[in-house]
């Protein structure tokens, strides 16, 4: 076919984005992606055979290329109303573009990989446009209610099956599939029902899951979760954001969130988040200069160390033993204006205090 002008120039101006955003808002940097086929399955495999890291990097390949079956079919069963598209003679260009961003989201998803999984919203991202595709290709298709019906019921079984009670896996991963292909079995055995199989086979196996999901997030939870902002956090970012100005820098000695593996999860941004202005060293996990140095399957990217441990130990040093000397360099040097932290009458005599409640304090360091 010859492919109209009108796409060419579109793809055109796709491609013109895709490089300014790659060059100029990510500077070139790929946020630790690579090219890894089947990462995600990979790690699962890690997971599910007891194997760590680095020897995961080296395990065999058999199992992940069945893990990477397993989840295509898994896919297929959730938006197996895609395939009504080939009984059509023509599809509409709309439906092609969200059939084409379906796939390019599961291509990426098994071909990329990420230091965090990351790879997996690029799948994440896809999911609402395959739906609308299924639902194109099932549209106008007329099924007798007693197929329906009857699929409805298998699948509702199965879901009641999966519904957390105790049990352990066995009742909560195998008894739904259990109950679910015995009900196919007695649909393909009462007659008529080899389409009502495979309908209800394909749906029939994301349902346990999803009401799993629900039932999960709606009950309350059985082990009361750590906070991870404290009480006053709010109020002190709040405070400094109204006071401060929008180029003004902060520096904080907040670097990891309250957990106990590993030793520093370094995911910590309400800092920069509750005052809305830029702090010299906070969290430094998802830092491009993070996940570039991450070696996929080799180590997590929690345990990498700061990138810049030069400008680390300026920042650390003000907050564990404050003079006038390595206050006034975070001035100098790095432009840094407000202190915020614990509350802590050491710093009191380098640094003005500006706020305090029980739990943070913000100090203004003063113009040199």
């Amino acid at each position: 076919r010859r492919v109209p002008r009108g796409w060419v120039g579109v793809a055109a101006l796709v491609a013109i984005c895709l490089l300014i955003a790659q060059v100029v808002v990510f500077g070139r940097g790929a946020q630790g992606t690579k090219v890894a086929p089947f990462a995600a399955m990979r790690v699962l495999w890690g997971k599910v055979a007891g194997i760590g890291m680095p020897e995961l990097a080296t395990a065999s390949l058999v199992p992940v290329a069945a893990l990477a079956m397993v989840q295509l079919f898994c896919l297929a069963c959730v938006w197996g109303g895609v395939a009504g598209l080939g009984w059509r003679r023509v599809v509409e260009p709309p439906v092609l573009l969200l059939v084409g961003i379906g796939a390019a989201g599961v291509g990426a998803a098994m071909v990329l990989g990420h230091p965090a999984e990351s790879q997996l919203y690029f799948l994440e991202g896809a999911r609402p446009y395959l739906s609308i595709a299924a639902v194109c290709g099932i549209a106008g298709r007329r099924v007798p209610w007693r197929w329906a019906g009857a699929g409805v019921l298998i699948d509702l079984a199965a879901a009641w099956a999966g519904v957390p009670g105790g049990g352990g896996p066995l009742a909560g991963v195998v008894v739904p599939y259990l109950v679910l292909g015995a009900g196919v079995a007695v649909a393909v055995w009462w007659g008529r029902g080899v389409v009502l199989a495979a309908v209800a086979l394909g749906i029939g196996y994301a349902v346990p899951a999803s009401a799993r999901e629900v039932v999960v997030h709606v009950l309350p939870e059985r082990e009361q979760r750590p906070r991870m902002i404290p009480d006053g956090a709010l109020a002190a970012g709040r405070w400094l954001r109204r006071h401060s100005a929008p180029g003004d820098v902060v520096a904080t000695d907040l670097h990891c969130r309250p957990v106990l593996e590993p030793a520093c999860d370094s995911r910590h941004y309400w800092v920069a988040g509750f005052t809305e202005r830029r702090v010299l060293v906070e969290g430094w996990a998802y830092a491009e200069s993070t996940l570039a140095r991450t070696r996929l399957f080799h180590g997590s990217y929690l345990e990498v160390p700061f990138a810049d441990q030069r400008r680390l130990a300026a920042n650390d040093a003000v907050f564990a033993a404050p003079t006038a000397g390595n206050v006034r360099r975070l001035a100098d040097e790095y432009g840094v204006r407000w202190l915020f932290t614990r509350p802590d009458r050491r710093l009191e005599g380098y640094a003005v205090p500006r706020f305090r409640n029980a739990a943070f304090a913000v100090y203004e360091i003063p113009a040199g």
